[in-house]
């Protein structure tokens, strides 16, 4: 599926039309769908016209909004915070352009319309010690946008847990990864930390929370992503004015970041590395080697499976330059390279 049109060109008049098309869906017919919220994103739209146009753009051209997106909030994702507090307007735009257009090279259309909907789908499944059932999905929802563009999904026995939020982004030339959050799940009738402590009992010892990201490495991986850049807690979009005094950081990301083997880089957050080198069992403590052994197969299951969900042919090689150079490429996007060029 291609979401761009590569011979886009700013005009006015083809602007204008857009606002007004996006004006219609965001005061009615969706969810969060106000007068309100369709006049503000006009306004916001006139001081931000150039990244409002590739945006609009890419949203008309695709059919994410006719087939898998219901939520007025995707229209104006644009205007506020995401992934860092710190970004611009034409930073998100690039991101989530470059997030969507990845997607859709990377799924298979049946896919892309569940991950996106809402309805996820299924990277990998696993039996945990005493038999407890944990998956690993892939999905977007839209109470988690602010912070990426997609969640990798923890669920035991059938209830989410944990999700990490991430957002794929091309940029210098290769693909790369930010994990801009990760928010626990709460019940009433559950305690979110004897739920976690039951999982990593379940996994071996395996924290949840590490799985995770040993999963998105994989991805990382299979992307042939160079870096993976998470979030610093100051520069966590729940940091922004807009959301200071409404919402808190509960997480601590960077003693997360900095346990996985992160470090502080030119852009204030922590970049971790995309692997990292395996212990031989044999290294291990003799009373240690089993759980060790249970560890290592629960961590190459979800590798295989995840070879399996996202099928090989769909995954594209290294990046070079011949995809910037190329507008007949399908991975060419015309709004990620006028952002880089600026």
């Amino acid at each position: 599926m291609n979401y761009f049109n590569n011979s886009f060109r700013f005009t006015w008049k083809q602007f204008s039309a857009d606002l007004l098309w996006a004006f219609d869906l965001l005061r009615s017919g969706r969810k969060d769908a106000s007068v309100k919220r369709a006049v503000r994103f006009v306004l916001r739209g006139l001081t931000s016209v150039r990244s409002t146009a590739l945006w609009l753009n890419f949203l008309r051209e695709s059919n994410l909004l006719a087939t898998s997106v219901s939520e007025a909030t995707f229209v104006d994702r644009i205007h506020r915070p995401f992934f860092d507090k710190r970004c611009g307007t034409d930073t998100r735009t690039d991101y989530l352009c470059s997030h969507f257009s990845i997607l859709a090279q990377l799924l298979d259309e049946e896919q892309l319309h569940k991950v996106i909907s809402g309805v996820g789908i299924t990277l990998s499944t696993l039996f945990g010690k005493s038999g407890e059932i944990v998956e690993l999905n892939l999905v977007r929802l839209p109470s988690y946008d602010r912070e990426g563009g997609a969640s990798i999904e923890l669920c035991v026995n059938g209830r989410a847990l944990l999700l990490m939020t991430f957002t794929l982004v091309y940029q210098h030339q290769h693909y790369a990864i930010k994990i801009g959050g990760i928010q626990a799940k709460e019940y009433p009738d559950a305690d979110s930390r004897s739920l976690m402590r039951d999982t990593t009992h379940a996994l071996y010892g395996i924290q949840p929370r590490i799985l995770m990201i040993e999963t998105l490495r994989h991805l990382a991986k299979q992307l042939g992503c160079e870096s993976i850049e998470c979030i610093h807690e100051q520069n966590h979009i729940y940091r922004a004015l807009r959301y200071r005094n409404k919402k808190t950081i509960h997480a601590q990301y960077n003693v997360l970041w900095e346990i996985v083997g992160g470090a502080l880089n030119a852009q204030g957050n922590f970049s971790i590395p995309s692997s990292v080198p395996e212990k031989p069992i044999e290294s291990r403590p003799s009373k240690k080697r089993n759980e060790y052994r249970h560890r290592a197969l629960l961590i190459e299951a979800i590798r295989t499976q995840m070879n399996l969900a996202i099928q090989p042919a769909l995954v594209f090689p290294q990046v070079d330059t011949y995809v910037h150079a190329n507008p007949n490429n399908p991975l060419f996007s015309p709004v990620v390279a006028s952002l880089e060029t600026t």
